[in-house]
């Protein structure tokens, strides 16, 4: 639900606020006060085109923002499949319209786009007027409310898995189709990748071997020179280091009997010149250890050519062509059994294809019934609000082929061609007709915005707690409306509101009195500029408001006791609904 709403420099409006309540919320006060203005900006939450002119004179930009609960685990689903911070269980909406540049769209501080905003709210808010008239004439949406009626959440999921099985075996079989000539070269050329591959004899590592071992031949004779002579100086030459530690320590070894501290030093030259001795013999035996190989060296250069020229030419690592060889053997195998592998394929399609058309027709079953059940029931709550005549139907036909469709999408069902999707083979379309003997047309076609709000109205009463939008605008709901109709349009509204949130504008008394939350809408002055002002109307000052509206030309005592009557009325007719719906949820 939205829990608070915030308009600043939109139109005539300046700032206001708005703390909604959970059911039934009406907007009221003259004409050109600002209530439109209030829904446009509502409108804006849903993904509605900015425009630089509905800026506020001399503002910079229009801000409209919104805070709104989430518990619907689809809606933070869709949040995150957005790529939108999840909220911690709200919904912060900022809208900024600017007086000359781009807009801006943030959703719980994550920037984002009108169209991502409007897949977002397009689950959450539905505006139901002359001008705002969108989700009931979306065929998607007339699909979905009939579904939150006819089916479980369980049926949908299972239609969309088997859909994406189908999808998934049908383009894998699509990619096997090669013909002969096809499959001949593409068999030639993977055998001839696997015996270039398997001929190299590839080991994991080999790459680096190689490299060491180049990088040692190429600077070989500079390694030999370097070690013998290391050990010509240390300890074969004339004059080595330790010959002469040798004739150094004689004589500190021979005074150590004067100074005994002097043998622990001569102790450590001696030292020293024992390991020079095994460095030195050490040294010696590295170099002749080292080869000039010419021979060797060109078999490596050979190798680590080969080697780079398989890593370029497969753009994989060494590591990564020794298990590409697995693969490739493995689709050589395919290819080789190609026919039964086909097969194999074909029959499993046709299982996935039979378990979704089960699935499908189990949809279709149910969308009648309900159906057929939907449109009595919404004809029926026309009559009740002002439409007597009109008949509502919903119908169901097949979804037609469209060009480039694969077969295995294509299904015929009691001699009709049907194309499958994710959510079944139907097309679901609402019709009304609103005088009798008239065809039935769409209903996004019919041209009265009171019409058309007090359609979504019946639906939306109908659909009760099966329907899946949670904040619903009424705009000109009680168009050419009075007496006892609207009153009962009143009721209606209110009965929405015990299942999903509503935001109402009206110029009736009757449809006011239902509100759980009045908002009066009113122009001021400041300064030199006109303003709007919105007022949340207590007890007394909703008296006041419903007896202004009564059309008293001055408000008397009389006008408030009609005001007090209507309101006694109001909340009685409300508890005898709740008390009906108990009975009947018990029932």
């Amino acid at each position: 639900m939205l829990h608070h709403l915030r308009i600043t420099d939109f139109g005539i409006i300046e700032e206001v606020e708005l703390a909604l309540a959970s059911g039934l919320n009406v907007l009221t006060g003259e004409t050109g006060a600002g209530k439109s203005m209030i829904v446009g900006a509502v409108s804006l939450l849903k993904g509605g085109r900015g425009s630089a002119e509905s800026v506020r004179k001399g503002a910079k930009e229009a801000v409209i923002e919104a805070v709104l609960a989430v518990k619907d685990p689809g809606l933070v689903s869709l949040l995150e499949g957005l790529g939108l911070p999840e909220g911690d269980g709200e919904l912060l909406i900022r809208r900024v319209v600017p007086a000359a540049g781009r807009g801006r769209i943030y959703v719980n501080g994550a920037l984002c786009t009108a169209q991502v905003l409007s897949q977002l709210m397009g689950r959450v808010l539905d505006i139901s007027g002359q001008h705002e008239f969108q989700a009931l004439a979306d065929r998607a949406f007339q699909r979905q409310l009939l579904d939150a009626v006819a089916l479980n959440a369980d049926l949908t999921q299972s239609m969309s898995e088997r859909f994406s099985e189908v999808e998934c075996l049908g383009k894998t079989l699509a990619s096997t189709r090669l013909d002969d000539r096809q499959r001949v070269e593409r068999l030639e050329f993977l055998r001839f990748q696997l015996r270039e591959l398997e001929l190299a004899e590839l080991r994991p590592g080999e790459e680096a071997e190689v490299e060491a071992s180049l990088s040692k031949l190429r600077r070989a004779s500079d390694l030999i020179e370097a070690a013998n002579g290391a050990a010509h100086v240390i300890y074969s030459g004339d004059r080595a280091v330790t010959e002469r530690l040798a004739r150094v320590h004689r004589p500190l070894a021979e005074l150590a009997s004067v100074d005994g501290s002097l043998g622990a030093l001569a102790a450590q030259v001696d030292e020293a010149r024992i390991l020079l001795e095994d460095a030195g013999l050490a040294l010696s035996r590295y170099a002749g250890t080292v080869a000039l190989d010419p021979g060797e060296l060109g078999r490596l250069e050979e190798r680590g050519a080969q080697l780079h020229r398989l890593r370029r030419k497969h753009a994989a690592t060494i590591e990564q062509l020794i298990e590409r060889q697995d693969e490739i053997q493995a689709e050589i195998e395919q290819l080789d059994n190609f026919d039964q592998h086909q097969e194999d394929l074909e029959a499993e399609l046709e299982r996935a294809r039979a378990a979704a058309g089960e699935v499908a027709r189990d949809l279709s079953r149910r969308r009648k019934q309900a159906a057929r059940r939907l449109s009595r029931q919404i004809s029926s709550q026309l009559g009740e609000l002002g439409m007597g005549g009109a008949e509502f139907e919903i119908r169901l036909g097949a979804t037609a082929a469209q060009k480039g469709d694969h077969a295995y999408r294509l299904f015929v069902e009691a001699g009709e061609q049907r194309r499958m999707h994710a959510a079944g083979w139907d097309r679901v379309e609402m019709l009304v007709t609103t005088n009798p003997g008239e065809d039935p047309r769409p209903v996004g076609r019919v041209a009265s915005g009171g019409e058309l709000s007090r359609i979504m109205l019946a639906v939306r009463q109908v659909m009760g707690r099966h329907d899946p939008t949670l904040l619903t605008v009424f705009d000109e709901v009680d168009a050419g409306v009075g007496g006892a109709v609207a009153d009962v349009v009143g009721c209606s509204l209110a009965a929405v509101g015990q299942h999903q949130q509503a935001l109402v504008v009206t110029h009736l008394p009757q449809v006011a009195a239902y509100a759980e939350r009045h908002f009066l809408v009113g122009k001021g002055r400041r300064g030199k500029r006109t303003t709007t002002r919105v007022e949340t109307l207590d007890e007394s000052a909703r008296v006041e408001e419903l007896a202004r509206m009564l059309g008293a030309s001055r408000v008397s005592e009389a006008a408030r006791a009609n005001a007090r009557q209507l309101l006694v009325a109001a909340r009685a007719a409300c508890a005898l609904e709740s008390e009906a719906r108990s009975r009947k949820n018990v029932a």
